[in-house]
């Protein structure tokens, strides 16, 4: 959820409104969307992120993938060294070359090639907090939990699990599904699907067997049952250091 909040000696007009204080919320664990915006805001305005977690490694260890889009929107609003940092954790165009989907034995079943040129990242999710964060400083309060949201005529205010209350010009939510801000205007606006994921990873060595096609990127592998079908995700990635000098695996 993000929050803009202008001063009166900076508040233009309303058609062309640039904010002078931001507040961005993370309410899920996992979220690049707040921190993007909070580094593209940076130098226009005192910009604050609340996040519920306790600190920026406080999340799961799982990926995502990035699509070129993406890839252009962190490279244009995230500072380049930062930008480096997550490609140097990040498998790129040259070992993201293929998506592969398996049967319940791993055995290949369709191997689509991604196209070919495209600026494309598989990302870890811990690194896509902790090293967009950086630079943000004292703007990232930590263990900071938003419970609902109000407008006024003066713009509103964000509640706080502590009581303490956040008054800006403009929110926008940006806390993932289930979101408290949306709650607080529209309780429908997301349902259970149902659906269960569980992450983990496992070191591997030279010892252990797994399919080399993990070496050309992702895969899901579909075990079928009688009554439901299971999918379960898989990828193999190299140790790397992500923020602390410390090798996540």
């Amino acid at each position: 959820m993000l929050a803009f909040e202008q001063p009166e000696a900076e508040r233009r007009s309303t058609a062309d409104p640039l904010p002078s204080w931001t507040h961005a919320h993370r309410r899920e664990r996992a979220g690049l969307g707040g921190l993007v915006l909070a580094q593209a805001l940076r130098d226009h305005a005192d910009v604050i992120v609340l996040d519920r977690d306790a600190n920026s490694a406080d999340t799961g260890g799982y990926r995502i993938v990035f699509t070129p889009e993406a890839v252009a929107v962190i490279e244009r609003h995230v500072p380049a060294p930062l930008v480096d940092r997550i490609r140097s954790v990040s498998d790129g165009a040259e070992t993201f070359s293929q998506f592969t989907i398996a049967d319940s034995h791993l055995r290949p079943i369709v191997v689509a090639p991604e196209p070919p040129g495209q600026d494309r990242m598989l990302c870890q999710r811990r690194a896509l907090r902790q090293i967009p964060s950086e630079g943000l400083g004292e703007r990232v309060r930590f263990s900071s939990t938003v419970v609902s949201a109000q407008t006024h005529g003066g713009g509103a205010t964000v509640t706080l699990a502590d009581g303490s209350r956040v008054d800006a010009d403009l929110v926008v939510a940006a806390d993932g599904a289930r979101s408290a801000t949306l709650q607080s205007f529209a309780p429908d606006t997301s349902s259970d699907t149902g659906l269960v994921g569980i992450a983990a990873s496992t070191p591997l060595t030279r010892r252990t067997g797994f399919p080399r096609y993990l070496l050309h990127g992702p895969a899901l592998a579909i075990d079928r049952h009688v009554r439901r079908t299971r999918c379960h995700g898989l990828a193999a990635r190299r140790p790397v250091d992500t923020v602390d000098g410390g090798c996540h695996p």
